[in-house]
């Protein structure tokens, strides 16, 4: 674990704090007599008069002044760069950019190489997170066999490895009967299969959101309906399995529709957004920025408020950073050869608040959707702030405006879809099992 600034790493009491707990919907002002306790990388009490307890006694103080406390966050779809593209990212740098998002849990996906499709692969990967990693590293596992859509991995041993769900990333399974076959088979131990709504047949090449602005700029498009079809059928078929289903990064009005009247019949159905798809729009991409070439596309203005709507009102559980580190060459290119994706873990919380700030969603909901939805639905012990829980929390300013300036990011890649944009809040610390991983604030 990296140390910061001698923060104390394992037992102290966190005090003048304002503490946010999602899973029980709590928002509480704790002054200098209380706060929150941790004992050996735990949470043994949060309170309002800890210092009159024996049990606190010799214990040292951090003065949180008067900064607001969640959970850490969990980030469900972070592409690692190790091992195969260490010149991209590797897990240190990604677990530090983690850290310095206020992200203390974070799902891989499984776009190694080689591919994450194999127990020898999943636990090199969770031996090199164990040395490297400052933050919690799960797995996502490959749901075919190199991603290519056509054999279903062995999920049942990858599962007892601890493959915590199993989904092919940016290469939605197109076969109807193997994503059939394998919501069956995934059944059988209870696994979570994550699909990208999108059929490849229809996108054929669009690289942006069909509207003016893709006529504009000349560009061929990506329809909604690539994504709805897929949608509809990934929903049929997991209605007649009756299995746990996540539908991954959507990004249309009409998406939020048909979750929203499925939820009414599946329990076990979840979905998630991509932070980029609730910020910008198809006409950031004006002047042919390639920065904001994503997959799913930026949508229209129209997508975006109906997308921030379902955030709102739980259609959709779940906001994820979506990050992708892209070396240079690879993004500075004309905009239909550059490659896809954005970095994003360490604008997460900054960007997610500011739907906040513009009192597009509450505060408790938002961090709901950023920490307790996500640990629940991908079955991790994270998200709360509780007696007996990790003390995996961050600190923030709610009101800390800064420029965001990548040369500043603890990640390899630079490809932010912010780079310049003012944010109205930060990340002041980052603790992980008691211990300091970030620590942007002098105490």
């Amino acid at each position: 674990m990296v140390k910061e600034n001698n923060i104390p790493e394992k037992n102290f009491i966190l005090t003048n704090i304002r503490v946010l707990n999602p899973l029980k919907r709590t928002d509480e002002v704790y002054t200098k007599q209380g706060g929150i306790v941790v004992k050996n990388g735990r949470i043994v009490d949060v309170g309002s008069n800890l210092l009159s307890d024996s049990h606190t006694e010799g214990l040292p103080l951090i003065d949180g002044k008067g900064l607001i406390v969640s959970p850490g966050l969990v980030d469900i779809s972070v592409f690692p760069g190790s091992p195969g593209y260490a010149h991209r990212e590797n897990l240190l740098s990604t677990s530090l950019s983690a850290a310095a998002g206020g992200v203390t849990a974070i799902i891989l996906e499984p776009h190694t190489k080689p591919v994450n499709d194999n127990v020898a692969t999943l636990d090199f990967i969770k031996r090199r997170a164990r040395d490297e990693s400052v933050v919690h590293v799960y797995c996502k596992a490959a749901l075919t066999r190199n991603t290519d859509g056509k054999e279903m991995t062995e999920m049942g041993l990858l599962a007892e490895s601890e493959a915590i769900a199993f989904g092919d990333g940016p290469y939605p399974v197109q076969d109807s009967q193997l994503i059939y076959m394998s919501m069956q088979y995934a059944k059988r131990f209870d696994a979570l299969i994550v699909n990208q709504p999108q059929d490849n047949r229809l996108v054929n090449g669009g690289v942006m959101h069909d509207g003016h602005m893709a006529v504009r700029l000349g560009l061929p498009t990506m329809n909604e309906v690539a994504e709805t079809v897929m949608l509809n059928r990934d929903i049929d078929l997991n209605r007649y399995c009756k299995g746990r289903f996540h539908a991954s990064l959507l990004s249309t009005q009409r998406s939020c529709n048909i979750i929203h009247r499925a939820k009414n019949t599946q329990d076990k159905l979840s979905a998630s957004v991509s932070i980029n798809n609730l910020l910008l729009t198809d006409k950031d991409i004006e002047a042919y920025r390639t920065f904001f070439k994503h997959s799913p596309p930026l949508r229209s203005e129209q997508d975006k408020e109906a997308l921030i709507e379902a955030v709102a009102n739980n259609t959709i559980d779940i906001i994820t950073s979506h990050h992708i580190p892209q070396p240079v060459e690879k993004k500075r290119l004309p905009f239909s050869q550059a490659a896809f994706g954005s970095v994003g873990l360490e604008t997460l919380l900054p960007a997610s608040l500011e739907l906040y700030h513009d009192k597009k969603i509450d505060l408790l909901s938002l961090i709901a959707s950023l920490t307790i939805n996500p640990a629940r639905i991908f079955s991790i012990k994270a998200g709360t702030i509780e007696k007996n829980s990790l003390a995996d929390f961050v600190l923030f300013n709610v009101n800390s405006p800064y420029i965001v300036d990548p040369n500043n990011f603890k990640s390899r890649a630079k490809n932010s879809s912010y780079e310049g944009k003012k944010f109205r809040s930060q990340v002041c610390m980052t603790f992980v099992r008691g211990r300091c991983v970030y620590n942007n604030l002098i105490v």
